[in-house]
């Protein structure tokens, strides 16, 4: 909230500054494996907001790369940048003496996507939503803006660091700002934020001001280029997930949009057979790709997602009139990961599912409280209690 319209909107950069989920698989040019020791396992550098582009090292705190990459950006690429400069990163990677390439600027972008635009922008929203703060739904629509102006020519299989890995290889990477299967998740946080704040617009002369656009201009700018683009991403499976993470994704899209083919979206993420398993209608999928015992056809630890995601699908849904939890089917999808526990205490390690020592996969809170709002089956409040 503190920061200046502009300064917020700058944060969100264009397609041409490259994206890595990883910076180098050795870790730190100075302090090597060290790195994946602190904080994060993973993904374990410093990214700040108030320092775009850089990244800092968790163990000695140095910043990295040695240039001022954003000056780089801001003059379109046409500033001097000196290759030779050590660490010096022109957005695609330093590369090492041992020929090691250490991505700072791509990595640093995705996670600042990852972890403050694709959080800070539905947070905004929600505080304007729980106060009626119309100051929150002003940043959230600043960054809504900017991104839609942004996304239409976001690929990500042409602009990060795996994508051209991919391609070197003969093999796809496909994705918009992120990854295929991560872009479900930042389009559907993305989509329910501007279900929030939409109404703010009309009221927000400031914005307006900022923008040059009026109200209506504004709103018909974000449905179009970033609503519609991701409809258009989710057919060309730049959108695209494991079983029912882009179908929810799209059902976001749709509800935020009021698409005018809204109802036949409804009816192929429905009832369709799709053209293939991760792409069915969800009561499709219940008579074909779950088992009559109500187990999905993956290992114990896929099929929860399974579970969730059909859980947040059939509830938004049923708002639209669409009652899934009618059908015996998804009863049988809820009870399954309950009636294969054995000896009360453990989930059978089937494929890549489970450990050595056991436990019990499944006891999720959202969807068995969305279960036992909809079928009052007092055995997913007894599963919860554990």
């Amino acid at each position: 909230m503190s920061w200046q319209d502009q300064a917020l909107y700058d944060l969100l950069s264009d397609a041409r500054v490259p994206r890595a989920f990883e910076l180098n698989p050795g870790g730190c040019p100075v302090h090597g494996d060290a790195v994946f020791k602190k904080g994060k396992t993973h993904y374990p550098w410093i990214i700040d907001p108030a320092q775009p582009f850089k990244v800092k090292c968790p163990v000695g705190h140095e910043v990295y790369p040695s240039n001022d990459y954003e000056s780089y950006y801001k003059s379109d690429f046409k500033a001097p940048l000196n290759r030779k400069e050590k660490y010096a990163d022109d957005g695609w990677g330093w590369l090492a003496p041992d020929g090691e390439r250490y991505w700072f600027v791509a990595y640093a972008n995705q996670w600042l996507w990852m972890d403050h635009i694709r959080t800070g922008i539905p947070d905004l929203a929600r505080a304007y939503l729980l106060t009626g703060e119309k100051r929150y739904a002003h940043k959230a629509l600043v960054m809504l803006y900017r991104m839609a102006e942004v996304y239409p020519s976001m690929d990500h299989e042409a602009q990060s660091r795996y994508g051209l890995m991919s391609r070197a290889e003969n093999r796809k990477y496909p994705g918009k700002v992120v990854n295929h299967i991560w872009e479900c998740f930042l389009i559907q946080d993305v989509a329910q934020a501007y279900d929030m704040v939409w109404d703010a617009v009309d009221e927000d002369m400031e914005l307006q001001q900022f923008l040059g656009k009026s109200g209506t201009e504004i709103r018909s700018f974000i449905e179009a280029n970033l609503l519609e683009e991701a409809i258009d991403a989710y057919q060309s499976r730049q959108i695209d997930g494991n079983f029912g993470m882009h179908q929810v994704a799209l059902l976001n899209v749709l509800l935020a949009r009021q698409h005018a083919e809204t109802g036949k979206y409804i009816r192929m993420l429905v009832d369709e057979p799709g053209e293939d398993a991760w792409h069915t209608g969800i009561r499709f999928a219940l008579y074909n790709l779950v088992f009559r015992d109500g187990i999905p056809m993956e290992s114990p630890s896929y099929n929860t997602l399974w579970i969730s995601k059909i859980a947040e699908l059939s509830e938004l849904l049923k708002k639209g009139g669409t009652d899934l939890f009618e059908d015996s089917r998804l009863k049988k999808l809820f009870d399954a990961p309950i009636e294969i526990v054995a000896t009360g205490l453990y989930t059978p390690d089937w494929g890549d599912s489970g450990s050595t020592l056991g436990d019990v996969t499944g006891r999720m809170p959202d969807p068995y409280q969305i279960a036992y709002a909809n079928l009052k089956d007092t055995t997913y409040l007894t599963w919860l209690a554990g």
